[in-house]
């Protein structure tokens, strides 16, 4: 099955990429969270190859340097692809990691559905559901660290081995740490959220079963506890740095802006090929980026009546009572209604707490798109007076939320002139000398530039956490810069910033529509194109002529 999920994820959001491998990103254009991932692919190895700390760096924000495990950048899986990116360029490397995350999560579903309902078809259209859903859809314009969600049915179908006495505790213990240790070196956010939710499906499994079957449920938690214990200790000093070192921030605005609309559970998105043009769709809070709750009408009434046909059975409760407690946190702290705010909710008791600080209301979704293919392979699996009636509903889900593959935002061509694809930079910029690239910061590809040049300068700006250092929050320029939309800079203030930074060169993407030539110009600088950018030398470091 793996071979077919990928089959099916190369020609949904491959084909530009295979065309042009070395130009064209499977992910949303514009910069933005693209291009930081880019950096981390680049940055691990790096890091690990020169003897520095892969924990925090200066090359970025420099002087100032910033906590790069903070920032949840993919350490394991860009040693996985290391050998790719090495080879090939951070970009195909990127491609290759989000054209196999949904497919990677399909098939790991499929197992689980295979291992609960043993009906090959019936699983298949459960790995397809999780793998294909809108919340991946969505993660997949740019947040690598969310987008892989295969190890989830994996840490379930461990359990469930060893409720089963299938495996013995010696191979379950280590089968959990090891399932701990990848999400920890994945995505914390996943693995935070998981262990909350595993918890309650662990609560709600021990109310819905006989004495017996409590039992083994009550020791196969403590033994679990155990493994995630000496996951956290064989990642203690990553984990020292991502979240003791320095404390996650809220989201600013999450708990009422990226959070999940009611009417939203039935109106396409933009990563839909079926979708609506205005109206309802375009009052939906959040963004492409946080809009993964889009399920349709079939698959909203074929999870409910999975849910109804077994609902005395304790996998109903399960299932349902995950998927309901997901939906609400999901909704965040005021219910939104077609993009208007109504009552409040839940999300406001837990607000306060470490994990809800740290998580996006909307990515919580990804629970019940994983109860709901679990319930609709079960539903599929089991027999019925009109089976064929269940899979024209469950198909017309699928094509509910057929994803636009060739659409704009899996198919973008991120800016990365040849000086920096080649060896040129070498020639003209000075080694571990400071560069401000424009546009700046997260509106740029300044990241990925840095990267691909083998971080052989640093600069003043960067995009790891979405947050810059309070030293560049509080700084004139750089927080004029950061803000939305841009606020414009006089002469004066961006000479002092480049004096400030000790800025040697200053490299201009030309493709950018920011007048960022003519600013300089009226600083008295002139710039080169060199190799696809224009690059500004200053007479000294941080000293413009006049």
């Amino acid at each position: 099955m793996p071979a077919f999920y990928i089959a099916v994820s190369a020609l949904l959001f491959g084909r530009h990429v295979l065309a042009d491998p070395s130009r064209v990103c499977a992910c949303l254009g514009g910069a933005g969270d693209p291009p930081s991932y880019m950096w981390a692919l680049g940055w691990w190895p790096y890091a690990l190859t020169h003897a520095t700390n892969p924990f925090f760096t200066h090359l970025v924000w420099s002087p100032v340097g910033a906590n790069v495990a903070a920032a949840a950048l993919i350490p394991l899986p860009s040693m996985v692809v290391w050998p790719l990116s090495a080879a090939f360029g951070l970009l195909p490397a990127y491609d290759a990691i989000a054209i196999l995350s949904p497919a990677l999560a399909a098939s790991t579903m499929y197992l689980l559905c295979w291992r609960i309902t043993h009906h090959r078809l019936a699983s298949l259209a459960g790995g397809w559901v999780f793998g294909f859903s809108s919340y991946e859809l969505s993660q997949l314009v740019g947040h690598v660290n969310l987008m892989l969600i295969a190890l989830l049915p994996l840490a379930v179908l461990a359990v469930l081995a060893r409720v089963d006495m299938r495996i013995g505790r010696a191979a379950f213990v280590a089968a959990m740490t090891l399932l701990s240790v990848v999400q920890i070196l994945t995505s914390t956010e996943i693995l935070g959220t998981s262990v909350a939710f595993g918890a309650l499906a662990f609560v709600l499994a021990w109310l819905a079963s006989p004495p017996a079957t409590r039992a083994a449920l009550v020791e196969t938690a403590l033994e679990a506890l155990s493994a995630g214990a000496l996951a956290v200790l064989i990642t203690s000093p990553y984990l020292y740095y991502s979240v003791i070192r320095e404390h996650p921030a809220p989201v600013p605005g999450a708990a009422t802006t990226l959070v999940v609309d009611l009417a939203g559970l039935v109106v396409p998105t933009q990563v839909t090929l079926l979708r609506y043009a205005g109206g309802v769709a375009a009052r939906l809070p959040g963004n492409v980026a946080e809009q993964g709750a889009y399920f349709g009408v079939p698959l909203l009434v074929a999870f409910c009546a999975a849910l109804w046909e077994r609902r005395r059975t304790p996998a109903a409760l399960v299932l349902g009572g995950t998927a309901a407690a997901a939906l609400v946190l999901a909704f965040g702290s005021r219910l939104s209604v077609a993009g208007h705010g109504t009552i409040p909710l839940p999300w406001t008791l837990v607000a306060h707490l470490p994990i809800a600080r740290a998580a996006v209301p909307d990515r919580i979704v990804l629970y019940v798109w994983f109860a709901l293919a679990v319930a609709l392979a079960m539903w599929l699996a089991t027999p019925a007076r009109w089976p064929l009636a269940r899979w024209a509903i469950v198909i017309l889900g699928f094509v509910a939320i057929l994803p636009d593959g060739g659409g704009p935002l899996f198919n973008s061509r991120p800016s990365l002139p040849a000086l920096f694809s080649g060896q040129g930079y070498e020639r003209v910029l000075p080694a571990g000398g400071v560069v401000l690239v424009l546009p700046y910061g997260y509106r740029g590809y300044g990241m990925l530039w840095q990267a691909q040049a083998h971080f052989a300068f640093r600069m003043p700006e960067g995009n790891l956490s979405g947050a810059a250092p309070s030293q560049f929050q509080s700084d004139p320029v750089a927080g004029r810069l950061l803000s939305f939309p841009p606020q414009p800079v006089s002469p004066a203030q961006l000479r002092g910033f480049l004096a400030r930074y000790h800025v040697g060169s200053v490299v201009v993407d030309p493709s950018s529509p920011e007048s960022w030539p003519a600013e300089l110009a009226a600083l008295g600088l002139t710039g080169r194109p060199v190799q696809g950018a224009l690059v500004y030398t200053l007479g000294a470091a941080g000293n413009p002529p006049g």
